[in-house]
């Protein structure tokens, strides 16, 4: 059945940290008769159509995965912690120690970007610059944190905060294909079509594909219109 809905392009799939069916275990009711069957799930139906009684079983469910991931300390450490909170939608958690923690390895920095991921996916923008905030001090030297902090101040619209931590990677010595198209993209929302287009130039070959190449043009042809306009006043 899953499958015959995953064949249509129209359907769209995602998990969501949310109970949404509840098992009766055949194994535990052998001896149980049909009828006591039917009139257990006739109990339950009532059950899941209180409101009270579903906000009782999300905290359960959230509690439960809360202590899975605290049970995981001893064994792979703290980031395997915040990875299952995020991985189990317990986002607000997840957040506060990922971004309470300052470790500096590479296991954390994952875990940091994943974070950074989730808190953009669901809008968290305001707690995804906070991270990012702790994430460009601990992971200075990493460029795909300031990539990330590129993303979230362009989802808010805060095109001189995308150049303002794309500049400190910048400053730090940090290059990269990705850093400087991000850039330019800034840039350009900036409105400021000759740095973007200076920007585009930086890529190097192995990362110019046709789209690069089309906006190099575009920016070629947005900078001589400007210049033209100043030209003519």
């Amino acid at each position: 059945m899953w499958r015959q809905w995953l064949t249509h392009k129209e359907m769209r799939m995602k998990s969501i940290a949310e109970v949404t069916a509840i098992h009766l275990s055949d194994k535990e009711r052998l001896n149980d008769s049909i009828e006591d069957r039917c009139q257990e799930m006739l109990l339950w139906l009532d059950n899941i159509k209180s409101d009270s009684f579903m906000e009782r079983i999300d905290a359960k469910h959230k509690e439960y995965w809360r202590d899975r991931a605290m049970q995981g300390i001893a064994f792979k450490g703290l980031s395997a912690v915040i990875d299952r909170l995020f991985d189990s939608g317990l986002y607000e958690e997840a957040y506060e120690l990922c971004n309470a923690v300052n470790e500096s390895t590479t296991a954390f920095l994952k875990t940091t970007l994943k974070g950074l991921a989730c808190l953009i996916k669901i809008g968290e923008l305001s707690k995804a610059e906070c991270l990012l905030e702790t994430a460009m001090t601990v992971h200075r030297d990493a460029p795909a944190v300031y990539n990330y902090g590129f993303s979230i101040y362009m989802a808010s619209n805060k095109f001189d905060d995308a150049v303002r931590v794309l500049e400190k990677a910048f400053a730090l010595g940090l290059e990269s294909d990705q850093l400087y198209k991000n850039m330019s993209r800034a840039e350009e929302c900036r409105n400021n079509y000759s740095q973007a287009l200076f920007y585009m130039m930086k890529v190097s070959h192995s990362g110019l594909n046709r789209h690069a190449e089309k906006r190099i043009e575009f920016l070629e042809g947005k900078v001589s219109a400007c210049e033209k306009e100043w030209v003519d006043k």
